[in-house]
């Protein structure tokens, strides 16, 4: 568990419920995932994913923007 997953594919291919339950299953584990969206789409994925895992599992993740990680990038440098 760990590197980069990339998850593309098509409308209605599974993408969300994919991420969804592996978030769920890391989250569960306690290993923390950063998901990566458009910028306009970074609060429509939080609610998602809060509808999906629960308040409790969000813990675990950290959903940003493609600006957004290049920040969280060079901060931790």
């Amino acid at each position: 568990m760990g590197g980069i997953t990339l998850v593309l594919g098509r409308m209605g291919s599974g993408k969300s419920t994919y991420i969804s339950r592996e978030i769920k299953n890391r989250s569960s584990a306690g290993v923390f995932s950063y998901v990566v969206v458009p910028d306009q789409y970074t609060m429509t994925m939080e609610k998602f994913l809060i509808g999906q895992i629960g308040t409790a599992a969000m813990a675990y993740v950290k959903i940003v923007s493609f600006k957004r990680l290049c920040s969280v990038v060079f901060d931790s440098l």
